[in-house]
């Protein structure tokens, strides 16, 4: 069985100075924004394992907002890393990961 997960990162070799400069402070604003989100994720992962624990099965809708959040968590570190100048939009829509559902 294939692990449920796909990443792709293409190379990019030319790289903007002043993306470099408006990287800092964008980063910062990421930031913040993940951290709240994150504090929402820990609450629907207690609820999404009392689902599974009572029902025995998944929340859909549960799912796709930890989904999102991972998208939009891997798009944040590969800006951060510098594997990319594209900014991350502020969304957590198909972009550069593919998660299928187990």
């Amino acid at each position: 069985m294939d692990y449920p997960i796909e990443l792709h990162i293409s190379s990019e070799e030319a790289a903007s100075r002043v993306e470099l400069l408006v990287r800092f402070p964008y980063i910062a604003a990421l930031g913040f924004i993940l951290r709240f989100w994150g504090f929402f994720i820990v609450a629907l992962s207690v609820a999404q394992a009392l689902h599974i624990l009572i029902l025995g099965r998944r929340n859909r809708q549960i799912w796709r907002y930890y989904r999102a959040f991972l998208i939009f968590n891997v798009r944040v570190d590969a800006y951060r890393g510098m594997l990319t100048d594209r900014r991350p939009p502020i969304t957590g829509k198909d972009g550069i990961i593919a998660i299928h559902r187990m």
